[in-house]
């Protein structure tokens, strides 16, 4: 375990909140693919607001530019509590209550041999303890501050297409790829706050009080040229205001019995939550900049209330049995306002213009210039826009714990037994859609509708006949009204048992025996047609955890230690299913031929219950006036969301761990630590495709690799006369962390300590986790417990060679090098002194794994793709040149292949104090000056690299064997040759080249650039 304790806290550069220090244990680390994605707004090409509360449960990140990992264990993986209580976000399972260390007395971080107590740490468990009063009274206020002045460019580059250039797919031409720099913004933090503590009744009752208010204004200016009536340059800016409040009663009853109560509440609200993309360094093209000016209202905003109680007490019976009970509520809402919510919210998914001056309008399906009412940009909106407008997303963590510890003598030595339950309720209520009827618009010449059943081919034909095209579409395209939100509330119950023993045998040898028993069902939001109550429930029998470990005190005297233990951790199930999977969310499509320009006409309402495109494949949307309006042709309602069942007998998401290590100290102040860690990830829990023996699909929560998900019953496996080689077993999931680990720690003497550590690590498998880090998967940092992309589709675990494609993870760092410092230089017999802290990183860069999509592609930038796989595997890369074929067609051709890392990630971040003792008959009353700097040399190292080789604007994939076939995908194929023929058919069969993604291999992450913050505070 580690310890953050009060004077690293005080002396050590970090962050405004506890999840900064994480990375203080050795074997934890800020990732950024663990936390920044393009799908949450933070991540490149993304032109949205930065994920937050009202985010998509399942399509979002943690809202932060990195996440924790521990130990190989993802960001979801780990457990964050506050005073015990847990305060993960019950959906995704990652952090979401900040601490200012203003309240903070320390922070802990368990990585490795946790107790049978804690449940549910794949990787560690993180506890802040707050400040607490005492017999005397001490106290502090001041203030932080930041600007950009004292900071760099905040805003990192980011990768996208050029938005005035199409392309030539015919020539294998991809868009333009751009890197573009926005301006720096105007910004300004401010963060006051005042504490203090003592005794309302010394010895008897205490209390702490903390307020600890954040101010955050970003302004941008952006220049609209002649758009918007010749707008010219406009000032744009969000406004975030956070208040914190904690307190604290701590009292003793009786000599056997002390009680305590804690609050802790932060309440985020911000306005103008929406931002146009600043103007470029360079003089590029603002992809903003021919969107209306009403898509940036300072009004739209969102209020997050978020708030953490704990009470407890202690009751020693004896001296030798000690009764523990802790109750703990933990709570967050957030919801958007200031979005118009009436008339319909048009959208361009193609683009019916090309910038420019003059702009050129596109054709339509005649060969006619588009009507002016249809000639937009992509991705251009009528209106505000929010599609995951909230008005409601309530969470609630109910947790109360019983615990016995009883020390015995006599038994072969003496026992520390400890023996508890635990309550865990998680509660959810959420309710969010488009914030007005969302119509997306296909408009141009060639853009068609898919049929997906019976329904849209009928009315297809029909379409087709009357305007006589070749194509399903009208003359201006096609249309779809998405009808998408998340509904619903969800409630569990899940208990939990442990009995754990520290047994000191003699001779400096200890044992250390512990087993964890639990009982979780997991809910569904809905329960129409029979669907069940808790698709998941796990019994007595299903979730059992043993721990076992072992000391030595070689010499008994405390100085050479040498330990060992091995575990089964489980996991603790979010509600993420509940939502995605269990009936929570929905989201169908209806859609239209266009054969009119007059969107005026197309009233899209909303009706019961929000809802403006439900029923079956042939039910119409919710016009105003009940009516289809003039120039739409009905086609086809598609049902995208619909529930998934569970695998029978599926078992818990598990681990184990094997740890080995020593403890030595060299000298009283000077110790080294070496430990060996080793975890394997026994079975995860996924959705996945499950295929019966007439070829039909449907989705189930599964253990992948095992049960009916271990083989592929579809008929393109199944079936001789279509796949002679059949399918091998489907891939199971796997994930295997190997850790040495060196420690050194210098403790406070001579006015300095230090923490100094080296890790030799490997991370490998073909999971990441609860927390995707596949850049095939949204970009990374995918916040989606146990429904990501990774297992939806067999032939997505398989090579080009039929293997599995399995290897370096995303967040494989083999070396990672960090210490930790501070030095007091004190002046003036001590009355004033310069304090020096210092937090240093060097971690090997991670790797690259080229991906390309095979069987199917989705062309929706800036991530499309859908269904990717690594033909060489995870870790290799394949260096690419575009060479002309003869029909002068460029297509992607490999040079070479092999392992490519991201540059070395190496940051340094420093604090300057200077302390003076203003007061000679008070020692405790101190002002202090502070400079706290992160990422002192401004070092901008890329952290990641665009990987998807095929186009992720046009459609374009590998198809072996010419057709889509399960059998084709999973055993061996020559995908280098493919490359030039998609289908490796020859005559009519034969494919078209791939088209090369022009974004492939160039940065889109970047490591956030130095900040400082100066802060003055006085402590009593």
């Amino acid at each position: 375990m580690t310890n953050i304790t009060p004077d690293i806290v005080a002396e050590v550069p970090h962050g405004i909140s506890f999840q900064s220090v994480i990375q203080f244990a050795p074997a934890a680390r800020n990732e950024p693919l663990m936390g920044n994605n393009a799908i949450a707004g933070t991540g490149a090409g993304s032109f949205s607001r930065p994920g937050v509360g009202g985010s998509s449960p399942g399509s979002t990140s943690n809202g932060n530019g990195f996440g924790f990992q521990v130990a190989g264990g993802a960001d979801s993986e780990n457990r964050y509590l506050v005073e015990g209580q847990d305060t993960a976000n019950v959906i995704g399972g990652y952090s979401h209550t900040d601490v200012p260390f203003e309240f903070i007395n320390q922070v802990e971080v368990k990585s490795s041999g946790i107790e049978a107590e804690h449940g549910g740490a794949m990787g560690g468990v993180v506890n802040v303890i707050l400040k607490r009063g005492s017999n005397s009274w001490h106290g502090s206020a001041g203030a932080q501050y930041s600007a950009n002045a004292l900071n760099a460019n905040q805003n990192s580059p980011f990768l996208y297409y050029d938005p005035t250039d199409n392309g030539v797919a015919a020539l294998g031409q991809d868009p333009r790829a751009l890197t573009y720099q926005q301006r720096a913004d105007r910004y300004r933090f401010v963060q006051p706050y005042f504490t203090i503590g003592g005794p309302i009744l010394k010895d008897r009752l205490w209390i702490h009080l903390g307020v600890d208010p954040k101010f955050t204004s970003v302004g941008r200016s952006v220049n609209f040229g002649s758009a918007n009536n010749n707008a010219g340059v406009q000032n744009f800016s969000t406004d975030q205001q956070t208040y914190f409040t904690t307190a604290r009663v701590d009292a003793t009853v009786t000599q056997k019995l002390r009680v305590f109560a804690s609050w802790l509440y932060q309440l985020q609200r911000a306005s103008g939550a929406v931002l146009p993309v600043a103007d470029s360094t360079n003089g590029l093209f603002n992809p903003s900049s021919t969107n209306p000016l009403f898509l940036y209202q300072h009004g739209y905003g969102y209020v997050a209330p978020n708030q953490t109680i704990n009470v407890g007490a202690d009751f020693a019976a004896t001296p030798k049995l000690v009764l523990t009970t802790r109750f703990g509520y933990f709570f967050e809402n957030y919801h958007d306002f200031g979005y118009p919510t009436t008339g319909s919210l048009f959208s361009w998914l193609t683009a019916g213009v090309v910038p420019g001056n003059p702009p050129t309008a596109l054709l339509d399906n005649h060969g006619n210039p588009l009507p002016q009412s249809l000639q937009q940009v992509s991705g251009f909106f009528s209106t505000g826009t929010d599609q995951t407008f909230t008005l409601r997303n309530a969470n609630k963590h109910h947790q109360f714990d019983q615990d016995v510890a009883w020390f015995k003598s006599g038994l072969l030595g003496t026992h520390n037994f400890k023996f508890g339950y635990q309550l865990n309720h998680v509660f959810n209520d959420i309710f969010q859609h488009w914030n007005a009827p969302n119509v997306q618009l296909y408009v141009g010449q060639g853009n068609f509708f898919s049929q997906g059943g019976d329904t849209g081919t009928t009315n297809c034909a029909a379409l087709q006949a009357q305007n006589g095209l070749p194509i399903c579409a009208g003359l201006y395209g096609y249309l779809n009204v998405q009808d998408l939100g998340s509904f619903g509330t969800a409630s569990s119950f899940n208990h939990s048992f442990y009995a754990q023993d520290a047994w000191q045998i003699g001779r400096g040898f200890t044992i250390n025996a512990g087993l964890r028993v639990e009982k979780e069902s997991l809910p569904s939001e809905t329960t129409a047609g029979g669907f069940p109550s808790k698709p998941i429930n796990f019994g007595w029998g299903d979730k059992i955890a043993p721990r076992i470990g072992a000391a030595w005190d070689v010499f008994r005297d405390g100085r050479l230690k040498v330990f060992g233990s091995y575990g089964v951790y489980n996991d603790l199930m979010k509600l993420n299913l509940a939502i995605s999977s269990f009936g929570g969310q929905y989201w169908q499509n209806c859609f239209y031929g266009l054969d009119t320009a007059d969107l005026a006409s197309i009233n899209v309402k909303f009706g019961a219950g929000q809802r403006y495109c439900p029923g079956p494949s042939t039910g119409t949307a919710n016009f105003a006036g009940g009516v289809t309006p003039a120039g739409l042709t009905f086609l086809e309602n598609q049902n995208f969301r619909g529930t998934e069942g569970v695998m029978p007998g599926l078992k818990p998401y598990r681990q184990h761990e094997s740890v080995f290590g020593t403890d030595y100290a060299i000298t009283k102040t000077l110790a080294f630590e070496a430990r060996w860690d080793r975890r394997r990830l026994d079975r995860a829990i996924e959705d996945a495709a499950i295929f019966d023996s007439t070829g039909s699909e449907t989705f189930l929560i599964v253990n992948p690799g095992f049960g009916p998900n271990a083989v592929n019953l579809s008929q393109t496996c199944t079936d001789p006369t279509i796949a002679p080689l059949g399918c091998p077993r489907n891939i199971k999931a796997a994930r295997s962390y190997d850790g040495l680990e060196f420690r050194l720690t210098k403790a406070t003497s001579k006015n300095w300590f230090g923490m100094f550590s080296y890790t030799y690590s490997k991370l490998r498998g073909n999971y990441s986790g609860l927390t995707s880090t596949d850049l095939a998967d949204g970009g990374g940092g995918r916040n989606a417990p146990n429904n990501s992309r990774a297992f939806d589709e067999s032939f997505f675990q398989y090579d080009a060679n039929g293997r599995s494609s399995s290897g370096p993870l995303g967040t494989d760092r083999p070396n990672a090098f960090k210490g930790y410092t501070y030095y007091r230089i004190p002046w003036k017999g001590g009355r004033t002194s310069t304090n020096i802290g210092w937090f240093q990183t060097l971690y090997s860069g991670t790797p690259m794994s080229t991906y390309i999509d095979v069987g199917d592609s989705f062309s929706q930038p800036p991530f499309s793709g859908g269904f990717p796989v690594y033909p060489e595997d995870r870790g290799k890369w394949a260096n690419i040149s575009l060479v002309p074929n003869s029909a002068g067609v460029l297509v992607p051709t490999i040079t070479s292949i092999g392992q490519r890392r991201t540059p070395w990630y190496i940051q340094s971040d420093a604090s300057f104090k200077q302390e003076l003792k203003v007061n000679k008959n008070n020692e405790a009353q101190v002002l202090t000056f502070e400079a706290n700097v992160i990422n002192l040399f401004n070092r901008q190292a890329a952290t990641g690299f665009y990987s998807q080789l095929d186009s992720a604007f046009n459609q374009s994939f590998l198809n072996p064997g010419g057709q889509f076939s399960y059998s084709a995908f999973e055993n061996p194929y020559d995908w280098k040759a493919l490359l030039s023929n998609t289908t490796g058919l020859s005559g009519p069969d034969a494919g078209k080249p791939i088209i090369g993604n022009s974004q492939y291999g160039k940065p889109f992450l970047f490591q956030t650039p130095r900040s400082l913050r100066l802060a003055v505070r006085f402590t009593f």
